[in-house]
C-alpha cells in the first residue's frame, strides 16, 4: 500500500565556525579572540560586487532545481555584521567579489560552498593588492519525515548558504586582521 504524505526536513549543523573542532581544547579561547578582534576591526569596504555567471542559487542535485537567490544580500548583511561598512573610512579598504555559491546535496547531506575575491589596500597604498580567494563552506544533514517538504527544504537550503556565507566572512577578517594594529 502506499502511502502518501508530505516530507519536513530537521537538519543539525554539523561544520563549526572556522574548523573549531580541529583547534586542540587548550588553543580554543585565543582562537575565540582572534575572532573577537576580527570582527572589531573595522574595515572600509570599497566595493561588492556579484561576479557569479548565473545569478540564481543552483540546487544541483538530479533535477537542477533553480531557488530563489537572495544571496548577495546575505553577504553584504553578513560583511556588515564583521564590521566590514561602506560608509566609514578606516586605515584598510577592500573589494569583495562574490564568484560562487552553490548547494549540492547526496541522499540527506547538504553542502553549500560561497567563495569571494577580495582585494585589500591601505591608506599608504596607492593600488589594492592582488586578489585573495576566501571560502566558506558548510555541511548539514538532512532528515526527510512527512510534512510541508518545499517549505522546510528552502529552510534548510538557506541556513546552509547562510553558515557559509558566515565563514567566508570571518576568513576575510581574520585573513586581514595583521592589517588591523
Amino acid at each position: 500500500m502506499l502511502l502518501l504524505a508530505t516530507f519536513t526536513l530537521y537538519a543539525c549543523e554539523s561544520t563549526q565556525d572556522l574548523e573549531t573542532t580541529l583547534i586542540p581544547e587548550a588553543n580554543k579561547k585565543a582562537h575565540q579572540k582572534t575572532l573577537a578582534n576580527a570582527k572589531r576591526c573595522a574595515l572600509t569596504l570599497s566595493s561588492l560586487t556579484d561576479n557569479r555567471t548565473s545569478k540564481t542559487l543552483v540546487l544541483h542535485e538530479t533535477n537542477n532545481e533553480s531557488l530563489s537567490d537572495p544571496v548577495f544580500q546575505w553577504l553584504s548583511e553578513s560583511l556588515t555584521e564583521m564590521n566590514v561598512l561602506s560608509d566609514t573610512d578606516n586605515k584598510v579598504s577592500v573589494n569583495v567579489s562574490l564568484e560562487r555559491a552553490f548547494l549540492k546535496t547526496l541522499n540527506d547531506k547538504i553542502s553549500a560552498t560561497v567563495v569571494l575575491n577580495v582585494a585589500h589596500k591601505t591608506n599608504v597604498d596607492t593600488e589594492f593588492s592582488s586578489s585573495q580567494v576566501y571560502r566558506g563552506q558548510s555541511f548539514i544533514l538532512a532528515e526527510t519525515e512527512r510534512s510541508d517538504e518545499k517549505e522546510s527544504k528552502n529552510r534548510v537550503y538557506s541556513l546552509a548558504v547562510k553558515k557559509a556565507i558566515s565563514q567566508a566572512s570571518q576568513r576575510v577578517k581574520t585573513g586581514l586582521l595583521h592589517l588591523c594594529v
